[in-house]
C-alpha cells in the first residue's frame, strides 16, 4: 500500500549506504516493517512512542549488527514488543520503565543470587548493572542500546547483568589497589561548595575529619550511600537517578538532600564524641559559621525553584 512507502523510506534513510544495496524489494519491505508496526501497536501506544522512532531505532539496530542471513530472515527474527520497550526505555518514556521493572526486576535478582558470597552487597551491585543498562558513563553509551531485538529481552538482560557482575567481582581486587575507594571519593568532594559546614570542621579539625567521616558513611543505610555516590561521585543528574530508581524527578532530589543531610549529622555527632564537647559548645561553633553557611546554600538553590514545585504538586 501506498501509505507504508513513508515507512520504508524513513527506514532506508537511517540504514548506512552499504546495507541499502542488499534490501528486499519495496513492496517486500514495506510488508514487513508494517507488520511489525502492527504488532507493536498496542504497546507504542502505552508508551507514548511515536512510530516514526522506533523505525529510526530499528534502522539503527540494523547498523549496529548488519544482518548476517539477510534482511528477510533478519525482519522475521525481530522481537517486536521487547525491542519496542528497548526503544521505549532509551526514550525516557516512564510508562516504559514501570514495565520493564515489572517484567525484568525478578530476572536480575536471579542473578544477583550467584554473587551472594561477593564481597561487593547485593544492593550496590544491582545499582551498578542499572547504571550499566540504563545511564552508562562518558564514554560508553547505555548497555540498553546494544540490544539488537534479535532474540528475546529477558535473555540480553540475564546475559548483561552476569556479564557485569563478573566484571565486578573480577577487577574488585584490583581497584581497591588502584582506585580511590567510595569514602576517599566522597572526602574528596568535601571541598565543594555544598559542604561548607564539613569544610571549616575539616579545617579546625583535619586530624580528625577523616576518621569520623568515614565512620559516618557507615551509618547510612545502603540506598543512601548508592545515592551519594551515584550523584556526587558518578556525577549522575536526578533525571538519571530517577530513572534508575523508576520515581519522579523531585523524589530524587529529595532522597538525595535527605541523605546529605544524614551524612552531615552523623559526622558532626562523631566528632562531638571524639572531641569530648558538648552539644552547646558544637552549637556555638556552628553558630560562628552560621551567616557563611546561609549565604552559601542560597547560592547552592538557585536553581532549586523548579523542584520545589514540583514537590508540592
Amino acid at each position: 500500500m501506498s501509505t507504508h512507502i513513508p515507512h520504508t523510506n524513513l527506514f532506508k534513510e537511517t540504514l548506512q549506504p552499504a546495507l541499502l544495496s542488499s534490501l528486499p524489494d519495496e513492496a517486500t519491505l514495506s510488508t514487513h516493517l508494517q507488520r511489525i508496526l502492527d504488532e507493536i501497536e498496542e504497546a507504542r501506544q502505552q508508551y507514548h512512542i511515536e512510530e516514526v522512532d522506533f523505525l529510526v531505532y530499528l534502522a539503527q539496530k540494523a547498523n549496529q549488527l548488519p544482518p548476517p542471513k539477510g534482511w528477510i530472515d533478519w525482519l522475521e527474527h525481530v522481537q517486536s514488543d521487547d525491542l519496542c520497550l528497548a526503544c521505549a526505555c532509551s526514550h525516557h518514556s516512564e510508562a516504559a520503565q514501570k514495565v520493564f521493572w515489572q517484567t525484568y526486576d525478578k530476572t536480575i535478582d536471579q542473578v544477583l543470587l550467584r554473587f551472594q558470597k561477593s564481597h561487593i552487597p547485593p544492593d550496590d551491585l544491582k545499582q551498578i548493572v542499572m547504571e550499566k543498562i540504563f545511564v552508562g558513563t562518558e564514554d560508553k553509551p547505555p548497555k540498553l542500546l546494544k540490544y539488537s531485538g534479535q532474540g528475546f529481552l529477558e535473555n540480553w538482560i540475564r546475559v548483561t547483568t552476569l556479564r557485569t557482575c563478573l566484571d565486578c567481582v573480577k577487577g574488585s581486587s584490583q581497584q581497591k589497589r588502584e582506585q580511590l575507594t567510595e569514602e576517599d571519593a566522597l572526602l574528596r568532594l568535601q571541598d565543594s561548595d555544598f559542604d561548607v559546614e564539613l569544610e571549616f570542621l575539616k579545617q579546625e579539625y583535619r586530624g580528625h575529619f577523616k576518621e569520623s567521616f568515614a565512620k559516618a558513611l557507615t551509618h547510612l543505610s545502603s540506598r543512601e550511600r548508592n545515592l551519594l555516590r551515584q550523584h556526587l561521585v558518578s556525577g549522575l543528574n536526578i533525571d538519571q537517578i530517577g530513572t534508575l530508581y523508576h520515581i519522579h524527578r523531585a523524589t530524587a532530589a529529595r532522597r538525595i538532600a535527605k541523605a546529605r543531610q544524614a551524612l552531615l549529622d552523623a559526622t558532626r555527632q562523631e566528632l562531638m564524641a571524639k572531641l569530648e564537647i558538648s552539644k552547646n559548645e558544637f552549637e556555638s561553633i556552628m553558630n560562628l559559621i552560621q551567616s557563611r553557611l546561609d549565604v552559601s546554600m542560597i547560592r547552592l538553590l538557585g536553581h532549586a525553584p523548579s523542584v520545589i514545585q514540583d514537590e508540592s504538586s
